[in-house]
């Protein structure tokens, strides 16, 4: 039935074939009867806005959007979606992202991405971090810490693998 009329007393008609609907008398819907068990059957006309803005999310849908912030945030939002075994899995970050980006400005959010991609991080907590810390105006080394080689008898080497 349509969500306007969620909250208001309304009579159920069930037949086997139809179900109606009625408000004040006044037939509201009228649909067949699905015969697939424990499923529902909404219409898209009948749910709400927020419903069906969620129901039209697509991985295509926040590339676009991702695109027009930056190379960053766009490598972010790729790497985000390859670390789910499904897409529908990412949209949950993702829409945190957008509100990232309205909260913080599209700027801040490319220099939040900008400084977790370099680190290796991935994920809205992370970025959410560095823009509460204000590290995504903090210059980012620009050479990577050098790494301290142990001589040791149990060390193999790469010498090992030839």
């Amino acid at each position: 039935m349509p969500y306007w009329f969620v909250g208001r007393p309304v009579q159920v008609k069930v037949a086997e074939q139809l179900s109606e609907v009625f408000h004040e008398h006044q037939r509201i819907a009228c649909h067949e009867r699905s015969r697939v068990r424990y499923r529902h059957t909404t219409l898209p006309e009948h749910m709400p806005p927020e419903h069906w803005a969620y129901k039209q999310q697509s991985k295509d849908r926040f590339v676009a959007w991702v695109e027009q912030i930056g190379v960053q945030t766009t490598a972010q939002v790729h790497a985000i979606f390859q670390g789910r075994d499904h897409e529908e899995q990412a949209f949950r970050t993702l829409k945190g992202l957008q509100r990232l980006a309205q909260q913080y400005g599209k700027t801040r959010l490319e220099a939040a991405c900008r400084r977790a991609n370099v680190f290796g991080l991935v994920g809205l907590r992370r970025i959410r971090t560095i823009l509460e810390t204000h590290l995504d105006a903090d210059a980012i080394p620009q050479e990577s810490p050098s790494v301290l080689v142990v001589e040791h008898a149990n060390v193999r080497g790469p010498q090992y693998f030839h």
